[in-house]
């Protein structure tokens, strides 16, 4: 009995120790060495270091509000370099939703600068500070700190009371600069059970869970909590590289699911979400399913439209085209419609759910089997494949089936052929929106962004070329062609690319199926282009491509723990016929050359021919899937390297 008690004890103490652990920081006291520092050791890049981001929440009862949470979040930043003074500002997001919202209590800042060998603090004043209303659910409370230069610590800390309660926000321990600790405390009730879930690609320092009681004295009610603390060190910064979604996807986190709540005296109440339920939820909202039922309302619309169409083919090209080029896209991604189909028609504009859903009432209209996809675009990130989460979604397309096909549509972009998504959209997954189905609907496209190049030209002793040169474009380079000359128009985009190529000199222009979708996009040039050779004694240094070559490897990472996410294949094929001057001979020609992925997922191929006093340059590259893991990253890096160097090898001229 003794060793029993002696045990409880004991474990008694070790929660006393737990809980009554001291905060990481303190308010104002700035350690000398932070204040003196000039770079951060581990990543001399940086910009900037987040000292420490630590935060408390808990649940607070008050007989008026019931349960609240309540978070209080303390950030210190050393600033290193120009630009990191960026960080001096900040902006804390505050939701709302009927008479639920957020709000902040309190907010301190303070900026610290060593000057003449003594510490001076500049104060957060209140004209610093500004709220701004994105939408009717969010609002920003933003402010800036002063003083903020090179050399500085900041410091902020804010209380937040939030509605929200059954729904705990995500932490991110990880930022796009160093943390040297980062720091998450929550006393959870239990009444409530969440279920967490950590993220990212660094394990926890700290994953602490004791329980602790307390009282709630209006009710004269005692209960019992789980304290959690969870702690990460030393995490490297989140650096940002081509072809990526949205860094928060990788970033090391914890994120919340509330499973069930029992409150005294009540029963269990069950909140995990089945992909059915999600569903469901969708299918019953007034502003998604309940807008679907109301597919009478453009019946008249459809039967102009169709008039005369026989096959399901012909149907949807009329409607389809009809709704890209009469509803234009406000740019705002949504996954709900604020307007009615009547008013979205009379409008003439949309958000993406008003657009796709009105696109879906139509095709069923028609006849078609037609069915709603939400997804979350690239910048909004990943849907969690294990946990339905309503606010995961922020996007609808369409699908709609023809025989045994099935093609996703967007009618956002006026330039998208049926079965082709924006780029936007190329996000891993998406949730089919049908009654009694769930299933997930593959995003990455096999349509690829192609484009060949093809130019005649000839080579002066002065390093010009002068000639003809034309691009073929298909697929999502096509796309991307026709929506800016469409915004731009031919003169704008003209003058666009000359700012780009300022070595060129265009005399001559034509395109061709700039409104034809079902043909390749043509763009013709005559023109001049400068500087392609240098002169040193009597031999010339041609650089062979003028166009169609990256600046730079946009892989550049030691190691990228995340995946590189193309959303399409690449395909590119440049062909270079170039007369050499007068008086010039070949003295040596670059080898050819081939370079492929270990799984011939990635082929490069270059060849430079002579042909009597012509020179024939072909380069072509392809990338034939739209996602490479990061354990492919190293290859994928080296293929574009050798790529590069071969791509930016001169052709040696020596004068007779």
């Amino acid at each position: 009995m003794k060793k029993i008690v002696y045990t409880f004890a004991l474990l008694l103490g070790v929660n006393a120790a737990l809980l009554a652990q001291p905060d990481p920081m303190k308010w104002g006291k700035i350690d000398q060495e932070d204040l003196d520092m000039t770079e951060y050791a581990p990543d001399k890049t940086a910009s900037a270091v987040v000292l420490g981001d630590y935060a408390q929440l808990e649940f607070k009862y008050s007989d008026q509000n019931g349960f609240q949470l309540y978070m209080k979040h303390h950030v210190r930043i050393k600033i290193l370099t120009k630009e990191g003074l960026e960080w001096g500002n900040a902006e804390i997001p505050l939701y709302q939703s009927g008479s639920r919202k957020e709000k902040i209590n309190s907010i301190s800042g303070v900026v610290y600068n060593m000057e003449n060998g003594k510490v001076v603090s500049s104060k957060l004043t209140k004209d610093a500070r500004s709220t701004e209303q994105v939408n009717a659910n969010l609002q920003k409370y933003k402010f800036t700190l002063p003083n903020v230069k090179e050399g500085s610590v900041i410091e902020y800390e804010y209380e937040k009371i939030s509605d929200f309660i059954y729904g705990l926000e995500t932490w991110y321990f990880q930022t796009t600069i160093p943390t040297r600790w980062s720091e998450y405390r929550v006393r959870i009730p239990e009444y409530f059970t969440y279920k967490h879930f950590l993220g990212g690609y660094h394990g926890l320092n700290v994953n602490e869970a004791v329980r602790y009681n307390d009282r709630i004295h209006s009710l004269d009610l005692s209960f019992t909590g789980t304290a959690h603390r969870w702690a990460l060190g030393n995490v490297p910064a989140l650096v940002k590289e081509a072809y990526i979604t949205t860094l928060n996807d990788y970033a090391s986190k914890i994120e919340f699911e509330l499973s069930s709540t029992q409150f005294p005296n009540q029963k269990i109440n069950y909140y995990s979400n089945s992909w059915e339920k999600l569903t469901k939820t969708f299918l019953d909202s007034e502003r998604f399913g309940g807008e679907l039922k109301k597919q009478r309302q453009v019946s008249d619309l459809v039967k102009s439209l169709i008039a005369g169409k026989v096959s399901p083919e012909e149907k949807l090209a009329a409607i389809y085209g009809h709704v890209q080029h009469n509803v234009v896209y406000n740019d705002q991604e949504r996954v709900y419609a604020s307007n009615s189909f009547k008013e979205t028609l009379a409008k003439r504009s949309g958000n993406s759910a008003e657009i796709n859903l009105l696109l879906t009432a139509m095709l069923r209209e028609a006849g078609l089997a037609a069915h709603p996809v939400i997804l979350s675009t690239r910048s909004h990130g990943r849907v969690n494949p294990v946990i339905p989460l309503e606010k995961d979604f922020n996007y609808v397309v369409c699908q709609v089936v023809l025989g045994d096909k099935a093609l996703l549509l967007d009618a956002t972009e006026p330039f998208l052929p049926p079965g082709q998504l924006p780029y936007r959209c190329m996000n891993d997954q998406g949730r089919l929106m049908q009654e009694n189905t769930s299933e997930w609907v593959p995003l990455l496209q096999q349509e690829k962004e192609s484009y060949s190049l093809s130019a005649k030209l000839r080579l002066t002793s002065s390093g010009t070329l002068q000639g003809t040169l034309s691009y073929i474009k298909d697929g999502y380079a096509a796309v991307a062609a026709r929506k800016q000359l469409y915004a731009d128009g031919e003169n704008k985009f003209l003058e666009k690319l000359k700012e780009k190529k300022t070595n060129w000199t265009i005399t001559e222009h034509q395109f061709a199926n700039q409104m034809t979708l079902a043909n390749k996009l043509e763009e013709h040039y005559t023109l001049e282009i400068l500087d392609r050779a240098t002169l040193a004694g009597n031999k010339l240094y041609v650089s062979l491509l003028p166009d169609g070559v990256l600046e730079a490897n946009p892989f550049k990472l030691e190691e990228r723990l995340f995946p590189v996410n193309f959303g399409c294949p690449l395909e590119q094929m440049l062909m270079y016929e170039i007369e050499l001057p007068e008086g010039y001979s070949v003295e040596q020609l670059p080898e050819p050359a081939i370079v492929t992925l270990p799984d011939r997922s990635a082929t490069f191929r270059f060849n430079v021919q002579q042909m009597g006093n012509k020179v024939n340059v072909t380069s072509m590259m392809q990338i034939r899937k739209p996602l490479y893991l990061a354990d492919e990253y190293q290859q994928l890096k080296e293929f574009y390297s050798r790529m590069l160097a071969k791509q930016n090898e001169q052709l040696v001229l020596v004068k007779k």
